[in-house]
């Protein structure tokens, strides 16, 4: 992960690089005192994190990243502030910040962070590529009318599990509904799986989850961009929408609990869809 750092305090700076080499949490490719040449650089390197002071002069830490968040906005950003006034927390929020660490830096608060960030970029780079394949198979193929099989397949790509566990179990429960023409509203879900197969615990567990990995890949992409076409399409039809608030919440770390899922509401929308 390439880590880039603006904060106009130098002695910032080196603990923040002295932590993250020692942790081995990335690859800190450069960083910046001035926050109008970092804007100007950082165009120049693939950076995958952003690390930045709130406070600082010439260009405050709100206004630089929605600049450079108008250059990329897959730029993830952590922010780091003393500041506790509920109104910029706020406008922190909307230009695009999910993260802060409180100054004076603790080494465990930054570890915990870029962990938990490191997540989502790795997830984001593995569903952008996942959907290039797809969308590659799907011109190279000329498939406009797809089976039951690759509509399941397609929806588990944009949800980044189909490479899950749980996900062929998945294929196989809403291919066996359409091919035995069976009213999935009118059944126990632990039934259609007996039917499948012979260890019913082991594969349900395994289906669980992958739905609830689901959850969270959605969850995040909804923290990133509420208006992404995949979070909209799935928010409130795979899962409960309430549910997926209440996700978004555990990941920002003001809730004690993520959402629930329902394994039968989710393959009955799969089938639907």
């Amino acid at each position: 992960m390439k880590i880039y750092i603006v904060d106009d305090d130098k002695n910032t700076c080196k603990k923040l690089i002295q932590i993250i080499e020692e942790e081995k949490l990335g690859n800190v490719i450069n960083f910046s005192q001035d926050p109008e040449k970092s804007l100007d650089e950082i165009q120049y390197f693939d950076v995958d994190l952003l690390i930045v002071d709130l406070l600082m002069p010439k260009l405050d830490g709100i206004n630089l990243v929605k600049k450079i968040k108008m250059q990329n906005k897959d730029i993830e950003v952590i922010m780091l502030s003393q500041v506790t006034n509920k109104e910029m927390i706020s406008r922190a929020y909307d230009s695009g910040i999910k993260y802060f660490i409180n100054k004076p830096i603790n080494r465990n608060e930054v570890k915990h962070v870029i962990l938990n960030l490191e997540e989502v970029i790795d997830f984001r780079k593995k569903f952008n590529y996942l959907g290039q394949i797809f969308n590659n198979l799907k011109i190279d193929t000329g498939l406009v009318d797809i089976t039951m099989e690759e509509k399941a397949k397609k929806i588990l790509i944009e949800l980044g599990i189909w490479g899950e566990k749980g996900a062929d179990e998945i294929i196989q429960v809403v291919t066996y509904i359409q091919d035995k023409k069976l009213k999935i509203v009118e059944l126990s879900f632990k039934d259609i799986i007996c039917e499948i197969s012979d260890n019913s615990q082991n594969f349900e567990q395994r289906i669980r989850r992958a739905i609830g990995k689901g959850m969270s890949n959605l969850a995040y992409i909804g923290l990133e961009d509420n208006l992404n076409n995949t979070f909209i399409e799935y928010s409130n039809t795979l899962y409960d929408f309430e549910s997926i608030k209440k996700e978004m919440e555990y990941i920002r770390g003001k809730s004690s609990r993520g959402g629930k899922i329902s394994l039968k509401k989710f393959i009955e929308n799969i089938i639907n869809i």
